[in-house]
């Protein structure tokens, strides 16, 4: 079968699939994961250097497992609530960004319209395409990633059809 040379999606995201897909691409941040790990690394130090110290009888075992994971618990909450408020007040200052979107992509790239949005990107300014369960993500940096819901595309036939299209446009780029 002919490989086609043209995808159109047409999408609107709910607030929840918006949150979601903002929570996948800051979960694969370089620098989360490594804040992250650094304070559990640092919680897990503390409590064996303050355990060492301690007298086997002042030791209460549901507060150094407390102490331990408190900092990376913050950090998880933290970024949780700074995304999802980074989110909400996004889709309330700029919904345009989210509704009635028309993605077109072509051998040249990335159209992205809706109103008061006509966006283009050349495919050399893409990095990588992931897939998470509902969602394709088409990197534009470590960090930042436009979001297609699956259900935009007509089947699953179409998906694959389009994850191998990108695969070899970013290839090429």
């Amino acid at each position: 079968m002919a490989q086609r040379e043209t995808y159109t999606l047409h999408q609107t995201l709910k607030l929840s699939e918006i949150l979601l897909g903002a929570y996948y691409i800051a979960s694969r941040t370089k620098i989360i994961k490594v804040v992250f790990f650094f304070v559990l690394i640092i919680g897990v130090l503390r409590e064996s250097l303050a355990l060492a110290l301690a007298t086997q009888s002042s030791i209460k075992w549901y507060i150094v497992i407390f102490d331990t994971i408190a900092g990376p618990l913050f950090i998880f909450l933290f970024f949780f609530v700074f995304i999802s408020l980074g989110v909400i007040l996004l889709t309330v200052i700029r919904p345009g960004n989210y509704r009635d979107l028309t993605y077109r992509f072509t051998h040249w790239g990335m159209e992205k319209s809706g109103k008061n949005i006509d966006f283009t990107r050349p495919w050399s300014k893409f990095l990588r395409l992931r897939e998470s369960k509902h969602f394709l993500f088409l990197y534009i940096s470590e960090n930042d990633a436009h979001f297609f819901h699956k259900k935009a595309f007509v089947n699953d036939q179409e998906i694959e059809d389009f994850k191998q299209f990108v695969s070899r446009q970013i290839g090429q780029a």
